[in-house]
């Protein structure tokens, strides 16, 4: 069933007011001085851990009119459950430590030191843990997160920005750092079987 026109904006108010009202989250401040920008976050390295805070709505994987992966803004459980896969298909420790100013999210994770990978190395690390390339013909995305795109039959996710910015080559191996991880829907297993 198609949703209404602007379904989206109120649902994200909805839930950013229900995470503002709860007081659940401690409030964090802003950032005096900011190490990293992203499209979603403000980083900033304190030593053993990484903090980041949305500064705007975070992204998840959609089908698009034309019926191709496309990227569009995630609701506040959208974000969050973006995290949880990143912490369970990867083995990483991200955790909501407070909300922002604008009832988005401030998260930590450890900080990875090491280089950035190739290409070819991220290619070799998602494919053998099961993952299979989107093709550029069901792909439509930004410019610069055209063939990106990857998904996990096994694990029923779609995964956005498998770009080197986002790993580490570490002493571990090459390990992601901020992937945009969305379920799989019916729509998008159908497009991409």
């Amino acid at each position: 069933m198609e949703q209404p026109k602007g379904w989206r904006l109120e649902v994200e108010k909805q839930q950013r007011k229900a995470v503002a009202d709860s007081g659940i989250l401690p409030a964090v401040g802003y950032f005096d001085r900011v190490d990293a920008r992203g499209t979603e976050h403000r980083v900033r390295f304190r030593g053993r851990t990484v903090e980041k805070h949305q500064h705007s709505s975070g992204w998840i994987a959609t089908i698009t009119d034309t019926g191709k992966i496309g990227l569009a803004y995630a609701l506040p459980t959208e974000y969050l459950r973006r995290l949880d896969l990143q912490n369970k298909l990867f083995g990483d420790d991200l955790h909501v430590i407070g909300k922002t100013s604008g009832s988005r999210f401030a998260t930590s994770q450890p900080t990875l030191k090491g280089g950035e990978p190739t290409s070819a190395e991220i290619r070799d690390v998602l494919t053998a843990a099961g993952w299979e390339r989107v093709a550029m013909d069901q792909q439509e995305l930004p410019p610069p997160l055209m063939g990106s795109a990857w998904w996990h039959r096994g694990e029923d996710v779609v995964l956005l920005d498998a770009r080197k910015p986002n790993f580490k080559k570490t002493d571990f191996g090459v390990l992601p750092i901020d992937l945009i991880l969305t379920d799989l829907t019916p729509e998008m297993r159908k497009i991409l079987c």
